[in-house]
């Protein structure tokens, strides 16, 4: 099992610095909400995550994540810093560098810096590093780019040519050194056993990505249009038939067409769905209508499918509900996941996106008390202040320099939404929650643009 212990977001967006412990004291949470006015960072949480994903399954930078990173010539630099724990034996900590050209079109990324490190939690342990990656080659402007870079390890690796090699492929590619499967492979091939410990943190970090959910504004915005995406974690003992991940709902008129292996799945997603989207959303059940089987001209079978909302009897098209039912039927394979297993870790943006904000109030109170996963998610909706205590909320700031926060001087009988609308108004936190504006001005902001639309 692998718990998230903390991240550190340095220059990303418009956060410059900022730290989110998802540990109190030696209990990891189960739930933490990441509050705060429009543009101060909370996104920034999500979008860091996707980035150490795809690094660390050995893959690129994804390509709608690239803007987010500051020009080297700008700020500082751009770091993120992961940490996790295998409770009772040891913390893992990941440490990546980036550099990045002006966020405009498509904008370049190099990792430039990574450091990978464990600490045994014994008494007086401290971390040890087990690899540092540096490029040494040359900025994004060059006519004649030099790709090299230097590896250093508690033990011998790859020789300079191979570093060298590999650093223009990555380079090339916008992926990690020290997680790339050209190195992984060599050092699972080499069978050292000076290197095996680093193999079982490689296994852990493997562990971390494959238990990870993010559920992203890409995701959400689909909601909203002809395709419903639903999380699912599917596994049928009969056939051995698995697939974790997400599979698209398309409600465009006429039916949609799916791969005749893939039917069980969407059969078994709409079955389990069932067990709980009624109690959720009383006398709503979800159906598949199932046309008829075509062969395509790649020989290839395909069912014809259309997927009904039925409540109590009144059957329409799952496309006519609203964004926010559909918005639910889309998480609740995580949401599942994150209650029942205690080695997944849950991310989900604007979780209250067109959630009626009691039954929000209610699902994250049930998590508080038995989720045993940890959920992360961001929002907005003030009701679930009510239902969290404070040290599983997360503010944040209008500083860049301190960009999360958790309130103090909360005691139990306080009211977490209250004291956070008190914060705004007079102050009294470590640091500013609320960059506010006059009322006089914004009516003045509003006529001048008014002015401009003409008569």
């Amino acid at each position: 099992m692998v718990k998230l212990k903390s991240i550190v977001i340095e220059n990303i967006k418009n956060v410059q610095y900022g730290v989110i412990d998802f540990q109190n004291k030696s209990d990891f949470i189960n739930v933490t909400g990441i509050y705060g006015q429009n543009g101060s960072g909370k996104t920034a949480v999500v979008d860091v995550f996707e980035v150490l994903a795809a690094l660390i399954r050995g893959g690129s930078i994804p390509p709608h994540k690239k803007g987010i990173f500051n020009a080297i010539d700008k700020v500082g630099e751009n770091n993120i810093t992961l940490e996790l724990e295998v409770p009772e034996r040891y913390n893992i900590w990941y440490k990546v560098k980036f550099a990045a050209s002006e966020p405009t079109g498509s904008q370049d990324i190099i990792v430039i810096k990574e450091e990978i490190g464990y600490r045994p939690l014994e008494s007086g342990a401290r971390y040890r590093y087990l690899m540092r990656y540096e490029y040494e080659g040359s900025n994004f402007d060059s006519v004649k780019p030099q790709h090299t870079g230097t590896l250093k390890s508690q033990r011998s690796i790859m020789g300079k040519d191979a570093i060298s090699v590999l650093t223009k492929t990555i380079t090339d590619d916008n992926r990690s050194f020290l997680f790339s499967n050209e190195l992984r492979s060599f050092i699972t091939a080499s069978g050292k056993k000076e290197l095996s410990t680093l193999v079982e943190i490689y296994g852990v970090m493997e562990e971390f990505c494959q238990n990870l959910r993010i559920f992203n504004q890409e995701l959400s915005s689909m909601t909203g249009g002809e395709v419903t995406p639903v999380t699912i974690n599917y596994h049928n003992r009969e056939s051995h038939l698995s697939f974790q991940g997400i599979i698209p709902m398309s409600l465009q008129n006429g039916g949609f067409s799916i791969p005749e292996e893939l039917y069980p799945v969407y059969d078994g997603t709409i079955t389990y769905l069932n067990e709980i989207v009624p109690i959720i959303i009383p006398d709503l059940t979800l159906e598949m209508e199932t046309g008829e089987t075509e062969t395509h001209s790649d020989g290839e079978k395909y069912k014809k499918v259309n997927f009904i909302s039925n409540r109590a009897g009144k059957r329409f098209s799952l496309k006519h509900e609203s964004e926010g039912i559909r918005k639910i039927i889309s998480m609740l394979g995580f949401l599942v996941e994150v209650y029942n297993k205690e080695n997944i870790i849950a991310i989900i943006d604007e979780l209250d996106a067109g959630v009626f904000e009691y039954l929000l109030g209610e699902l994250i109170e049930i998590f508080s008390e038995s989720a045993k996963g940890q959920l992360i998610f961001t929002s907005h909706n003030l009701r679930v202040l009510e239902k969290l205590p404070s040290y599983k909320v997360v503010f944040s700031t209008t500083s860049p320099t301190n960009r999360y926060i958790r309130l103090t001087g909360i005691k139990p009988s306080n009211n977490l939404r209250d004291t956070y609308l008190r914060a705004i108004q007079v102050g009294g936190q470590a640091e500013e929650l609320y960059q506010g504006v006059s009322n006089s001005k914004i009516k003045r902001a509003l006529r001048k643009a008014g002015m401009k639309l003409g008569k």
